[in-house]
């Protein structure tokens, strides 16, 4: 697989995807693109500890109902959502690829990677990496953080709080 086969159209689906998670106070600890070769599609996997504090299904039912509000783009359908907690061998198998600490809001100007993806760029040397049957490129990554093993449940409770009144504000 290219990494120019993820296209533009989704690309920026995902840096608003991002975007919109921080508007909804959800920081999430990766946000990346990956090829499921299994389902034979792209899925955009969400890596945070919210996983482990409030479970897969608490999350998910977030995530469709900031996207019935239209709090989260239209181009990224909850049902190609992958989630994930930082503890889950996905990422730990991912980190050494993706970097440990990234994030595409710090960089200036346009983003280098979204003009390798159009192909108006030919990067030296292509980053990429497979964890069970998804694969990925660095230049699908928008946010990669370091594994925390120090994570505390009182942090977690408020940032699940606050996530969770900013979509339930959508509905008010």
């Amino acid at each position: 697989m290219d990494q120019r086969d993820l296209g533009i159209a989704r690309y920026d689906a995902g840096a608003d995807y991002l975007a919109a998670l921080r508007r909804l106070k959800l920081e999430p600890e990766a946000l990346f693109w990956a090829y499921d070769r299994t389902l034979e599609q792209f899925v955009l996997v969400i890596v945070t500890s919210l996983f482990d504090f409030a479970g897969p299904l608490a999350l998910m039912r977030l995530l469709f109902d900031a996207y019935n509000a239209a709090a989260t783009p239209k181009e990224v359908d909850p049902f190609i959502l992958r989630l994930h907690s930082p503890k889950h061998a996905l990422y730990r198998a991912a980190q050494p690829h993706i970097g440990a600490r990234f994030d595409m809001a710090d960089l200036k100007g346009r983003p280098l990677d979204r003009a390798t993806i159009a192909g108006e760029v030919t990067p030296r040397a292509i980053a990429s990496f497979r964890a069970g049957d998804l694969e990925s490129f660095g230049t699908w990554v928008y946010k990669s953080t370091p594994i925390s093993l120090k994570a505390r449940t009182t942090d977690a409770e408020r940032r699940w709080q606050r996530f969770e009144s900013a979509v339930h504000a959508l509905a008010a």
